[in-house]
C-alpha cells in the first residue's frame, strides 16, 4: 500500500503582505512537478487571491482549497500574553456553507473592531460561523501553542477541548 500524496495546507501568497511572495503560476508548477493533487492558499487574514489561485489551480489540474490565517482573540490574561492578545487560526473552507462563512468572518474581521486594533475576530464569532470549516491549530502563534509556550498546560488543554468542541472534530493540532 503507498502512501497518500501530500497535500500543502499553509500556504501564503503576494497578497499575504510580508510573509509570503508566491505566484500562483509557481504553487501550480510545484504542485504538478510534485504530483500534489490539491494545493491550499491561507494568506493571513484575507482571500484576495482567491478567484485567481481558484481559476489557475483549477485549470492545472489541481483541487484548490480556500483557506486563510486569521487572527482570534481568546480573551486571553493579558498578565500571560501582554504583547499581542490574538492568537492564529488557520480555516480551510470543506464546502459551500463553509466559503460563505469565511467570507463573513473576514468582513467581521475588518468591519467589527477598534480602528487602533489589529485586523481580527473573536472567539464568539468563529463559534458562531465555524460550519463548513476545517481548522488548524496556528503552531505556535495559535493558542494551543501560545499557551505550552507560557507554560500553561491546563489553559492550553482548554482551549483545544473547545475548538475541537466548536468545530465537531473537525480541527487539526500543528
Amino acid at each position: 500500500m503507498g502512501f497518500a500524496p501530500f497535500v500543502h495546507l499553509r500556504n501564503h501568497t503576494a497578497y499575504s503582505l510580508a510573509e509570503g511572495a508566491l505566484k500562483t503560476s509557481t504553487i501550480v508548477g510545484l504542485c504538478q512537478k510534485y504530483k500534489m493533487p490539491a494545493v491550499a492558499i491561507t494568506d493571513t487574514n484575507n482571500l484576495f487571491g482567491g478567484a485567481e489561485f481558484s481559476t489557475f489551480i483549477g485549470d492545472g489540474g489541481i483541487q484548490p482549497i480556500l483557506g486563510t490565517q486569521i487572527n482570534v482573540d481568546f480573551n486571553l490574561p493579558s498578565s500571560l500574553f501582554p504583547k499581542n492578545k490574538f492568537s492564529q487560526v488557520v480555516l480551510l473552507v470543506q464546502n459551500d456553507v463553509g466559503y460563505h462563512n469565511l467570507l463573513k468572518l473576514l468582513s467581521y474581521a475588518y468591519l467589527k473592531k477598534n480602528p487602533e486594533d489589529e485586523v481580527h475576530i473573536t472567539f464568539d464569532m468563529l463559534k458562531d460561523k465555524a460550519e463548513g470549516l476545517i481548522a488548524l491549530s496556528g503552531g505556535i502563534n495559535g493558542v494551543v501553542g501560545k499557551c505550552l509556550l507560557a507554560g500553561n498546560k491546563e489553559l492550553a488543554k482548554e482551549k483545544l477541548l473547545e475548538l475541537n468542541e466548536v468545530f465537531k472534530n473537525k480541527f487539526y493540532i500543528e
